[in-house]
């Protein structure tokens, strides 16, 4: 028993369970405020999509006369052709995941009623947006509301 004095430092048990929860709740919060930024992310490209979709479908209104869509018709953002809206005759495609639905109304006569509307959302986003087409007003909404 000699080689075991007293004088010996070590950590104790509950010195290093202490360690491991300020390590835990660290990991926590971190993972916490991660979540929130990348769902304010999630939201800020869903609304330059919604933005970048508008002005596509002005551009094509300019050349064609009409907006492209009708109530129901979508595109999805992501590997292939995803939706109803075709990519090639927008000349536009939405970030992976974003889907951007006509939510109302008719590209021919986006004035209504009822008025042309699209909308933009994202699994991971937090909000919706609206486009309207007749006002041009840009809105959003907590998502389940």
């Amino acid at each position: 028993m000699k080689g075991r004095g007293r004088n010996r430092r070590a950590f104790t048990l509950i010195e290093v369970l202490f360690v491991v929860i300020i390590l835990a709740a660290l990991a926590a919060v971190g993972f916490i405020g991660m979540r929130y930024y990348l769902t304010k992310a999630y939201d800020i490209t869903v609304h330059q999509d919604l933005v970048s979709f508008a002005k596509a479908e002005e551009i094509y209104r300019a050349e064609r006369g009409r907006y492209l869509g009708t109530e129901g018709d979508y595109m999805e953002g992501g590997e292939g052709e995803k939706g109803t809206l075709r990519r090639e005759d927008l000349r536009y495609a939405p970030s992976a995941g974003v889907r951007i639905t006509i939510v109302s109304g008719d590209g021919a006569s986006p004035a209504g009623p009822p008025p042309f509307r699209a909308e933009a959302t994202h699994p991971s986003a937090s909000k919706v947006f609206v486009y309207d087409f007749s006002t041009g007003e840009m809105t959003k909404r907590e998502k389940g509301s």
